[in-house]
């Protein structure tokens, strides 16, 4: 159980004391392999997005309206009169996944130089209209999606979409500011490798997903942002910012008829591209590896995990309930056992990551140097009692805990809120998911845990870093 990726075999005595365990872990676990409890070690790939027609569809869930204008672009509104600040974001598919191999980074690029000026707005223009508006503008990026984000007071709501759409439909991306930019992101490639934590996760992404895009950095490598051109990042606009790959919800206190109006107007004339959108990706096999570093540092870093699940897979809440079993808040099993019990860890956690068509587990360690490879154990020991155990019912109440907690404390915010009803709905969820996810997390059981745990968590990919001059047992 020990040889292999995670290193040397235990001795004589450790299995022998484990031979009992073991034969009930292997009844287990057939049994659940009888149940169809088998991991899904077939290549994934995405399927293509089924063709939206040009009419116009309108549908209501709850107090949430979903407008869909006839050149494509979705709408989604939900008035809330609490306060007079009202939140817009827009959500635009594909993101960084789809940059090609030979400009990773761009997405990256793009949305920081989106608000650098306009057709109509110098950057300084743009940032003091904002600022005499009380208002506030953001871009962001992930692996599906890059977004833009606006906070604004309701009285100013008309004159702040202007900016934001004339933002979203009109960069020029000028060249001095590109460099400004370029400059920036490759500062934070240098402050990521700078970062233990950092250096560690970017290598252990790029292990479990090897040439699939998810394993790529978003900030990219130096040798290609150093490359990359204003035409670069002019044509993926191009490319992307189409009104069949956007949604754009508003939350606040303005009427459904008033939000319709002013989202035609600034978006409704944005021109159809006709075609059927297909995020196409590379597949690949989830597979265990092993990668290990030095450097000149003072505290070892272990990260652990496996490849999941998809937002959208029904095993996802189960994935993200085991997650927090193991290692999400100071009462979870990592944090009590490894670091409270045995000292172990400096920083000790976990966590399940979910996008649009593949998920992965990390769980992670920071130790001193002549504990590594114990900590390494510890970890591994910890999951496959998930896979061997079922969790108590006082576990399994503080993991839903404290997921719902966190998610409803994020909804506490009219951007919040539009940020999460535009994900479901890009992710091909719909907005009813947003009420939904609680109760999808409070039905999640003991025996669900044990099930996804015996479906995923089986050949680990581990990345190491060890501080110099320590080298593993297995090395000497």
């Amino acid at each position: 159980m020990w040889h292999g990726l995670l290193g040397p075999r235990r001795d004589d005595a450790d299995m022998e004391n484990c031979r009992a365990p073991l034969l009930l872990a292997a009844a287990l676990a057939a049994l659940l392999i009888l149940s169809g409890c088998v991991r899904n070690t077939q290549p994934i790939t995405a399927s293509p997005i089924a063709p939206v027609t040009g009419q116009t569809i309108d549908y209501q869930v709850g107090e949430i309206n979903v407008h869909r204008f006839p050149n494509r672009l979705t709408m989604i509104h939900r008035q809330n009169q609490t306060n007079q600040i009202v939140a817009v974001t827009c959500l635009i598919r594909p993101g960084a996944a789809q940059d090609p191999d030979d400009k990773i980074g761009q997405s990256r690029l793009m949305m920081r130089t989106l608000t650098k000026g306009t057709k109509n707005r110098t950057s300084d223009e743009i940032a003091e209209e904002l600022e005499d508006l009380g208002a506030s503008l953001n871009t962001s990026d992930t692996y599906d999606y890059v977004a833009v984000s606006l906070k604004c007071v309701r009285s100013d709501l008309d004159k702040t979409l202007d900016i934001f759409a004339d933002v979203i439909r009109h960069p020029t991306f000028p060249q001095e500011e590109l460099d400004a930019e370029k400059t920036r992101q490759l500062a934070e490639i240098r402050i990521r490798e700078d970062r233990s934590p950092s250096a560690v996760m970017t290598r252990f992404r790029g292990q479990l997903f090897g040439a699939y895009p998810y394993g790529r950095p978003l900030e990219g490598q130096p040798e290609i942002v150093s490359a990359l051109t204003q035409r670069d990042v002019g044509t993926l606009h191009e490319q992307v910012v189409r009104p069949e790959n956007m949604v754009i919800s508003l939350v606040g206190d303005v009427d459904e008829e008033e939000a319709r109006m002013l989202i035609d107007k600034y978006f409704g004339d944005m021109a159809d591209s006709g075609s059927q959108r297909v995020d196409a990706r590379k597949s690949f096999a989830p597979s265990g590896s092993r990668f290990e570093f030095v450097r000149d540092v003072e505290q070892g870093f272990v990260a652990l995990g496996h490849v999941t699940c998809p937002i959208d897979d029904e095993d996802a809440p189960t994935v993200e309930v085991a997650s927090a079993v193991l290692g999400r808040g100071m009462s979870s099993r990592l944090f009590s056992e490894l670091r409270d019990r045995q000292s172990l860890a400096y920083m000790v956690g976990a966590s399940a990551n979910e996008m649009y068509t593949a998920g992965y587990f990390v769980s992670y360690i920071a130790t001193s140097p002549q504990t590594v490879d114990k900590a390494l154990n510890g970890l591994w020991e910890q999951i496959e009692l998930l896979r061997y155990e079922p969790v108590t019912d006082e576990e399994l109440d503080r993991a839903r805990t404290y997921l719902i907690g966190g998610y409803l404390r994020g909804h506490e915010t009219n951007s919040q809120q539009a940020y999460h009803l535009a994900n479901w709905q890009l992710a091909g969820m719909g907005v009813a998911y947003d009420e939904i996810y609680p109760d999808r997390i409070r039905a999640v059981t003991s025996r669900d845990v044990m099930r996804v745990a015996n479906k995923y968590f089986l050949d680990p990919t581990v990345v190491i870093l060890r501080p110099m001059g320590k080298k593993s047992p297995a090395s000497e």
